[in-house]
């Protein structure tokens, strides 16, 4: 496991830096509960992914999974603020990319959401993009919090099959 590290950049704009980058092996990183990191994120996704399978629109879909999955647990899975940790932790694979985000909130009842209807509203429908962009998506709570589980399978290692 590589465990990569938040620093500042050049005018403040925070920078992922990952040490010792071997392409399989999985990417740890905890990053303040603020959503100014979700571009870092992205590029993280995207830099994991390039040695897999997965094509560019696989890449996208996880990506955009990912941002919604740790928006909502900066959004709702951190009691403390901007003073919380979100944990995100990449695992890279030849035809798969796994990504876990950890919070530190209560929670929430994932079969009445997936069974809620569509929502109106803006909030709510992270969870239905969420089950639409991966091939898998698991959601289990701990005492430490909630973890996400996102399975993102390559579309041509499964079309060859």
């Amino acid at each position: 496991m590589v465990t990569a590290a938040l620093q500042m950049g050049a005018g403040r704009i925070p920078r992922i830096r990952v040490p010792e980058f071997d392409p399989y092996r999985p990417l740890q990183i905890a990053i303040p509960s603020g959503e100014q990191y979700m571009s870092e994120v992205r590029q993280l996704i995207e830099r994991v992914s390039i040695p897999t399978s997965l094509t560019a629109e696989d890449v996208a879909e996880l990506k955009l999974a990912a941002t919604e999955a740790c928006l909502n647990a900066i959004r709702h899975g951190s009691p403390r603020g901007t003073a919380g940790l979100v944990g995100l932790t990449v695992r890279p694979g030849m035809d798969q990319v796994v990504v876990e985000v950890r919070d530190q909130g209560p929670g929430f009842d994932i079969r009445s959401t997936r069974r809620a209807p569509f929502p109106l509203g803006e909030n709510g429908r992270g969870i239905k993009l969420i089950d639409s962009l991966v091939d898998r998506a698991e959601y289990s709570h701990t005492a430490q919090g909630q973890l996400v589980r996102l399975v993102k399978r390559s579309r041509l290692m499964t079309s060859l099959h």
